[in-house]
């Protein structure tokens, strides 16, 4: 699935199309310009322009590497950011738990 520059892949559980939201469930990898995502599941809602990524994610960035539990993410640059929880971090040679 591709919303402007967000791609999706993995094994789609759920779309509702009148509410802009999706789910993907097992083997999925989101890339979103440099950034890779992958975890066991992904909930995406296009409306919002938010998501989380839920059970083993990996956050790939060109300023570093993200392990977490849990990844709540917002995409549109009016609100771009997001949070962690259960974190392993490496940036260069640092690491952070």
């Amino acid at each position: 699935a591709v919303d402007d520059v967000l791609v999706v892949t993995g094994k789609v559980s759920s779309v509702d199309l009148e509410n802009g939201t999706a789910e993907w469930r097992e083997g999925v990898v989101a890339v979103y310009g440099p950034t890779r995502i992958t975890a066991d599941r992904l909930f995406v809602d296009r409306v919002r322009g938010e998501g989380r990524a839920t059970g083993n994610v990996r956050v790939v960035d060109p300023d570093g590497t993200l392990d977490a539990r849990n990844v709540t993410f917002r995409w549109r640059p009016e609100n771009r950011g997001g949070t962690a929880e259960g974190i392993d971090v490496v940036i260069g040679q640092a690491r952070v738990r």
